[in-house]
């Protein structure tokens, strides 16, 4: 064993094998070893030992305080890196937001043109079911609607009549006592519900309407 300070420090941080990750095995254990083996044999008179003692201490109080830092450095790290994850996400979420609104706004042109495409068709379930104003909101920009006495007429661009609401007839034989609607090919003939064409008095082409 050497016999003095400086020495025995040399000593103590080649055996330990001292690097930055072995601090704390250095200082709590094989210091006290070397520390007990000069006791032992005497080679270190005990004011050395105590010397070497406190500066061994004062490193490792180095050690904790550097470390303390570099995981307060890493968390700020860690703290950032969410916060900015966090501000992404909602940056995301915001311009989804507004992409909402241009969504709502083509669903509401599809829902148009499948309205609209129902007058090209003579769906009459769908026509049915419509109300006088979604009749007129949804009816090809060419045709015309008009509206009397609770009576609707939709004509289409050449001016024929596609769609007729009636009031119930009052008056006997009083065959339709409903409101209801009628529905026109091009051609001016009186379809059912279904599109097939029927007997302009035939009852099935009396399709009931509530609104």
């Amino acid at each position: 064993m050497v016999g003095t300070v400086e020495q025995c420090i040399k000593q103590f941080f080649v055996e330990a094998g001292c690097l930055l990750g072995e601090v704390e095995e250095a200082i709590t254990v094989a210091l006290p070893e070397m520390i007990a083996a000069s006791l032992a044999d005497g080679t270190l008179p005990i004011g050395e030992i105590i010397a070497l003692g406190i500066l061994a201490v004062t490193i490792y109080m180095i050690h904790q305080e550097n470390k303390a830092k570099k995981d307060a450095a890493n968390s700020s790290g860690e703290a950032q890196e969410v916060e900015g994850k966090e501000k992404a996400e909602s940056e995301t979420s915001a311009a989804t937001g507004g992409n909402s609104g241009d969504d709502d706004d083509d669903k509401q042109k599809d829902d148009k043109k499948e309205k609209e495409q129902a007058f090209k068709d003579n769906d009459g379930e769908e026509l049915s079911n419509m109300t006088r104003q979604e009749l007129e909101e949804n009816m090809p920009e060419d045709w015309d609607y008009q509206e009397h006495n609770g009576r609707v007429h939709i004509r289409d661009s050449n001016g024929k009549m596609r769609i007729r609401i009636d009031e119930p007839e009052t008056k006997p034989p009083a065959r339709t006592p409903y409101r209801h609607m009628h529905i026109y090919d091009e051609n001016g003939n009186s379809l059912d519900i279904n599109g097939n064409i029927v007997d302009k008095y035939d009852p099935s082409g009396h399709i009931p309407y509530s609104d």
